[in-house]
């Protein structure tokens, strides 16, 4: 996915947004599209517990998850994520 954003100078920008959940395709679509025919696999190095199975709601309190939900709003609607209803 690519966003265009204007950076602190005023230019414009083009970045490439890697989602988390479609990393390996992601990055292997980003590194084929300047050429590149065989694109390294990324290891899978995450350890511990898996975040996607902790309920905000439980660990946080309501005023926090406000305040989340807030300073992420643009990546929340980028990423098409739900924002977690306090």
């Amino acid at each position: 996915m690519q966003k265009q954003y204007r950076d602190a100078d005023g230019k414009h920008r083009m970045d490439t947004l890697l989602r988390y959940e479609r990393l390996a395709d992601d990055f292997a679509a980003f590194v084929r599209s300047p050429g590149i025919e065989n694109p390294p696999e990324l290891p899978y190095v995450k350890k511990g517990i898996m975040a996607d199975r902790l309920d905000p709601r439980r660990e946080m309190t309501r005023e926090q998850l406000k305040i989340i939900n807030g300073m992420f709003a643009a990546e929340f609607s980028t990423f098409g994520y739900e924002m977690v209803d306090p």
